[in-house]
Parts: structure tokens; sequence; C-alpha cells
């Protein structure tokens, strides 16, 4: 009969110990975005250090300490940090869709107030100032005409966040662009690369994005934002046409 191997064997201690550090003083610098940008390029510019003051007329080699910090962490445990850097990833691609779904819901919000209603979007871009608008309500289409509204709103905020300067983001992965202005269809969502974001529209007739992820909620249509995750999985917030 074999048994199991003691806390001690397991080495437990320093084990939970490594995990408690790692959790209160890596974690919080790497799902920040903008500290975990400056500490990329920091080590970019001198993965070795830069020079602080001369000791003895020898040049000093330091990192600044949110560095120093992941850098250590990576030099004691380099198999495992992946773990890390993907869970600062995740929570990062999440709050960037949160941030999309509460904009959708303040506009939609303040904006529909009646059934004549239009929601318009603006901004400054070229020298000009650009203007996209949707109909807060119809009578036409499917769904009592919902469904013509969510597809034209999602036409207004897809505009928005694909060319306004000012709210553009970047892939917590990739650091490249984060909204991917290409999802109407699960083809084109399964074709998203880890970290972006996009919006388009469903109802419960079509839905093959979400899937259940927005049924039962108590709305027929909606706007889908839809965010792919490092582990290939999709994060989801549903903004349902209740105006």
């Amino acid at each position: 009969m074999t048994k199991d191997k003691t806390g001690v064997q397991l080495n437990q201690g320093h084990t939970s110990t490594d995990d408690f550090i790692t959790r209160k003083y890596v974690l919080p610098l790497l799902k920040d975005e903008k500290m975990r940008n400056k500490l990329i390029e920091e080590h970019r510019a001198c993965p070795v250090g830069k020079a602080a003051q001369p000791h003895k007329g020898q040049p000093m080699v330091e990192h600044s300490k949110e560095l120093q910090i992941v850098l250590d962490k990576l030099r004691r445990q380099p198999m495992h940090i992946k773990k890390y850097v993907t869970i600062g990833q995740t929570t990062a691609i999440k709050s960037q869709n949160n941030e999309i779904y509460k904009f959708i819901k303040l506009e939609t919000s303040t904006q529909c107030l009646k059934y004549s209603d239009k929601l318009s979007l603006s901004f400054e871009r070229w020298g000009r100032t650009n203007t996209r608008t949707a109909e807060c309500n119809s009578n036409w289409g499917s769904w009592n005409g919902d469904w013509t509204v969510v597809h034209k709103m999602h036409g207004v905020f897809r505009y928005y966040f694909m060319m306004n300067e000012e709210v553009k983001f970047r892939n917590p992965v990739s650091s490249k662009a984060g909204f991917n202005p290409t999802c109407p269809s699960i083809g084109d969502a399964r074709n998203m690369k880890p970290g972006e974001t996009c919006i388009t529209y469903e109802s419960l007739g079509s839905r093959a994005v979400s899937g259940n992820a927005c049924a039962n909620k108590g709305f027929n249509t909606w706007l889908l934002i839809v965010s792919k995750l490092p582990n290939d999985e999709f994060y989801f917030n549903c903004a349902g046409k209740i105006w």
C-alpha cells in the first residue's frame, strides 16, 4: 500500500508561501495594463538593468522595484509563470469587455427614453466631427422590430470603437489592436485571436455565437460583446433590448 506523501515531502510550506507572494505582489503588477506595458518596455530597453549611481567608480545595474519583483518570480519558477501571466491577461480582457458593456448600457439607458428617440455617438477625427445614429425603436422586422434596432445599433457602437482613437485599446495578449471589427457570425468569432473583443447582435432565434449565455434573461434580442480568452474560450456580455 502506497502512503500519501507528507506536506514536507511535497514542500507545501514553500509552495503555499510562494503562491501567496505571487498573488499579493506579482499578479497586481501583471493585471494592471499600464504597469504591465511599462515593465515590458523597461525590460526591452535594457534587459540587464540600467545604471543608477556609480559605486566606487563602477556602474550599478538596477531595474525598477516593480520589474525586480516580476523578474525574481521568473528566475525562481520559470515553468509556472505562464499560469500567472494568463490569469493577468484573462482579467484584463474581461475588464475591457465589461467596460464596453457598461458604455453600451449607459448610452442606451440615457438616450433611449422615449419610443421616438434616437441614439447618437460622435467623436473627433480627420479634422471633423463624425457621428453615427440609430433609432431606439422600430415597428418593422422580426421580434416586433427589435431585431432591426439591435442590428443598426450594432453598427453605431462597432464604428465608434473601431474608428475613435480616444477609446481604442490594446490586446492584453499580443499588445496589438484589441478591437476586432469583424464579429457577425460564429465563423468570424472562431477566427478571432486571443485577447480580441468585438460587438455583434443576436436574438433568441439566432444565437450561434453565444449559445445559451444570453438566453433566459428577459429579452428577445441583444447586443453581444464577445472576447476571446487566452485559453480560446469566449467571454460574453449581453446588452438586451429592454428600453
